[in-house]
């Protein structure tokens, strides 16, 4: 089958997994088999240069027999101020609260993503700032609290796209299915809890499970990302 294809693209190739790894490293063998295969590997952060010499089949040392080249296409961003915690955070999960409402009462106008590591997480900051927004004043902005995770019906997880009437403000509330994979207009503050729940492999037991690990400087990046897209914006890092 894999003959009925002469060009392959591994989009957001920095989300590294066991799955992407493993194809990577088959897409490389059948390269060796298919050389007029055209391979594109694109990402924002990714290490260009590792990439290129991973694939490249050029051992001459000469540049101009190099069958693999590094190709950046500039896109538009603004700048985004990052801000980080001075003291380790005990509990992220309270940070990521207390950030988001700093955020609200001091800043201008703007929308707010913060990324947690799942659905217990998500619920726990969700009702936190539901409960908040109800005893905003009448007169103040008001806050649209939204979830955005995989377990999510479709339905449910379209609603962060939808736009905010004037006087409020939108707060997603997302795991790193934000991180890359969507861009959601509007955000202008971002609130980075640093970490992610990764799949692992327990060899003592015998089984994967999920756990907690802080993030790479590749997702820290993309996350950040995320507040400059319309205009100028800040980060806080827990």
């Amino acid at each position: 089958m894999w003959k009925l294809y002469s060009v392959i693209i591994l989009d957001e190739a920095h989300e590294r997994s066991l799955c992407t790894d493993v194809v990577v490293g088959l897409i490389k063998k059948i390269m060796q088999r298919r050389p007029e295969l055209r391979v594109v590997v694109a990402s924002a952060t990714l290490d260009a240069e590792k990439v290129r010499d991973f694939f490249s089949t050029n051992t001459s040392g000469d540049p101009s027999q190099d069958d693999v080249a590094i190709l950046s296409v500039e896109g538009r961003m603004f700048p985004i101020d990052i801000f980080y915690s001075l003291d380790p955070v005990p509990d992220y999960i309270q940070a990521t609260i207390e950030t988001i409402k700093k955020i609200h009462h001091n800043e201008p106008v703007g929308d707010v993503l913060a990324f947690l590591t799942g659905q217990d997480d998500i619920d726990v900051v969700v009702r936190a700032l539901i409960s908040e927004a109800r005893q905003l004043p009448r007169d103040a902005v008001r806050m649209r609290v939204l979830a955005m995770h995989g377990s999510l019906p479709r339905s449910e997880q379209l609603r962060v796209f939808e736009r905010t009437p004037r006087g409020t403000r939108k707060i997603v509330v997302a795991t790193n299915i934000a991180e890359a994979s969507v861009t959601i207009n509007g955000i202008v503050y971002v609130v980075d809890a640093g970490f992610v729940k990764m799949p692992a492999y327990n060899s003592t037991c015998g089984i994967e499970s999920l756990v907690v690990a802080p993030i790479s400087q590749a997702s820290a990046e993309q996350r950040a990302g995320r507040a400059g897209r319309v205009r100028s914006g800040k980060v806080s890092t827990c």
